[in-house]
C-alpha cells in the first residue's frame, strides 16, 4: 500500500506526534479532499488541532474511548509509533475490515530500490546512525539522515543515487513489511515492555526488521549475547567486535589485524562508544566504501546533544548529561566512560518494571562510586538494590553510599555539597522521563540549567 492508494478513502491517523503529522501533510498534498479522522488516547491540544485543521479543515477528532469508534468509520488507519502493536483495538479494526498500516510502511512501499540503511538497537541508535551518515558524507556520498531520529522517512525523497539512513525504533520494526539493503543491530536489552508486553515480543519485534528480504546484509553485534542466539547461523551477518572483522581493541579499531583509527582522538567516549564506531564503519564497509578512507572523520563527529555530553566544568567538577540512557545497561556503559575522579551518579525515572540490581552491584563494586542519588519513580528501587548489595557486601565492611532525592534540583543540590576535586557529577537515569519530563531532552536541559545556576553564585 502507497500514499497514493489512500486517495478517495477515509483515512484515520491514530497518534498525532511527528509521523502523524507527516502523514496528514502528506495526504493532504496528494488529495485536499480526503476524508480525515485523528484519534488519540488523550485530547489533543489546542494547538495540535489548530495547526491540523490548517493542513486540513474538516478533519475530524476523537479521543479515549471514542477513539475506537471513530478510527471503524475509516478505510484505512495510519497507526502511529506510540499506539502499540498488542493493543485489543488493532484486532478490533481488522475484525470490521479496516486496513491498518504505518507511516513506516508507506515509505518503504514507495521508495523500493533506493538504497537504505536501517539501524536499530536497544541503545545507540541515534549515535550510530548519525555516524553513518556523517562517514557517508565525508566520502562523498549523498545522504540523508531520517526516521525515529526526528525527520519522519515521509518526509524524505530520496535522489537516485542517495542514501537514506533510518533511524528504526521497536515500535516502527515491529509491523514493517521490508527489510533495507542494510540492517544494522546494535544491541538487544530489555526494554519497552509496557508496549511489547514481553522481552520475547520485544527481540522478535526488532528482529523483524530483516525478516523480508534474503539478499540484505545484517549488520550484528559478536559482543551481544541476544544476536548471537538469534543471528548466529544467519548467512547474512556481518559482525563487528568480532577479532576478525572490525573491532575495538584497546584504544584502537582494528578491522581484522589492520589498524583503523585511535580512539583518543575521537569525542566519543566509552567502550560502548567504540563498538558503535566498529558498527558504523561495517556498516559504511558493507555500502562499498573502504573504512580506512573515512576512518578519519570518526575524529570529527561531535556527541549528540544528551548523550555522555559535558555541560559545565566549574572548579574541578564535571557535570555531564546523559539523559537519554533509560535502561540499567545503558547506565552501566556511560558509568564505564567516566575515565578519571570520583562520580556522584543521578538515577532514577519513569517505573517499567526493570531490575536495578546489576546496576546496583555494578556501581556498588566500583572504587570510582563517591554516592549514588536516587530520584522518583524508581529511585526507591534503586535504593533498596543498594541496600541489598550492602548486604550481601557486610563481610567487606561496604557502605550504602546512596540517597533519595524528591527531585532533580534537590539531587543536584546534594551532588554538589559531597562532591571532592575533580568529581563527575552523572546524570544517567536508567529510566525514562515520562511523568515527570515532556521527554529525555527536556530532563537533560533542565538538569543543565540548574547545574548552571547552582555553581553562579
Amino acid at each position: 500500500m502507497q500514499l497514493h492508494d489512500l486517495v478517495g478513502h477515509h483515512v484515520g491517523i491514530w497518534g498525532l506526534g511527528r509521523e502523524g503529522m507527516a502523514s496528514a501533510e502528506k495526504l493532504m498534498a496528494l488529495d485536499p479532499s480526503t476524508q480525515l479522522t485523528v484519534a488519540s488516547d488523550t485530547p489533543l491540544a489546542k494547538e495540535q488541532k489548530l495547526l491540523l485543521q490548517q493542513i486540513s479543515p474538516t478533519a475530524t477528532f476523537c479521543s479515549g474511548s471514542d477513539s475506537l469508534a471513530g478510527l471503524s468509520r475509516c478505510d484505512v488507519v495510519i497507526r502511529s509509533p506510540g499506539i502499540s502493536l498488542y493493543r485489543s483495538e488493532l484486532e478490533e479494526l481488522r475484525q470490521r475490515g479496516v486496513q491498518l498500516t504505518t507511516a513506516t510502511n508507506l515509505w518503504f512501499a514507495a521508495n523500493q530500490g533506493h538504497s537504505v540503511i536501517g539501524v536499530t538497537g536497544s541503545k545507540g541508535k541515534s549515535t550510530t546512525s548519525s555516524l553513518i551518515a556523517h562517514l557517508l558524507s565525508s566520502a562523498g556520498r549523498k545522504v540523508q539522515l531520517a526516521g525515529n531520529i526526528g525527520v519522519p522517512l515521509l518526509k524524505v525523497e530520496p535522489e537516485p543515487d542517495e542514501i537514506v539512513v533510518a533511524e528504526i525504533s521497536s515500535y516502527q520494526a515491529a509491523d514493517i513489511g521490508y527489510t533495507p539493503d542494510i540492517c544494522v543491530f546494535l544491541n538487544l536489552f530489555r526494554e519497552h515492555t509496557d508496549w511489547h508486553l514481553t522481552s520475547e515480543n520485544y527481540f522478535r519485534d526488532k528482529l523483524n526488521l530483516a525478516s523480508h528480504r534474503q539478499d540484505a546484509i545484517v549488520v550484528a553485534n559478536s559482543h551481544d549475547r541476544e544476536l548471537q542466539a538469534r543471528l548466529g547461523s544467519d548467512p547474512r551477518a556481518r559482525w563487528f567486535g568480532d577479532s576478525t572483522a572490525i573491532h575495538p581493541a584497546g584504544s584502537m579499531l582494528m578491522d581484522g589485524d589492520a589498524a583503523v583509527f585511535d580512539c583518543t582522538g575521537a569525542a566519543l567516549r566509552g567502550a560502548h562508544n567504540q563498538l558503535n564506531m566498529a558498527a558504523a564503519l561495517t556498516a559504511v564497509k558493507a555500502s562499498g566504501v573502504a573504512p580506512q578512507a573515512v576512518a578519519s572523520a570518526l575524529a570529527t563527529f561531535q556527541p549528540l546533544p544528551h548523550r555522555l555530553q559535558l555541560v559545565l566544568e566549574y572548579r574541578g567538577l564535571r557535570f555531564i548529561d546523559d539523559s537519554i540512557s533509560t535502561i540499567p545497561e545503558a547506565t552501566m556503559a556511560a558509568f564505564n566512560s567516566i575515565e578519571k575522579g570520583p562520580i556522584v551518579l543521578l538515577v532514577g525515572g519513569y517505573d517499567r518494571g526493570q531490575s536495578y540490581l546489576e546496576l546496583a552491584r555494578h556501581v556498588s563494586h566500583s572504587s570510582r562510586l563517591l554516592h549514588v542519588i536516587c530520584l522518583p519513580d524508581t529511585g526507591l528501587r534503586m535504593l533498596s538494590a543498594m541496600e541489598t548489595v550492602a548486604g550481601e557486601d557486610q563481610t567487606q565492611g561496604r557502605d550504602v553510599r546512596a540517597s533519595f532525592a524528591p527531585s532533580l534540583a534537590s539531587a543536584v543540590t546534594e551532588a554538589i555539597a559531597m562532591a571532592r576535586d575533580d568529581c563527575t557529577i552523572l546524570l544517567s537515569p536508567g529510566a525514562p522521563s515520562y511523568g515527570q519530563f515532556a521527554n529525555f531532552e527536556e530532563r537533560g536541559n533542565q538538569f543543565a540549567d540548574l547545574a548552571r545556576k547552582a555553581t553562579q553564585g
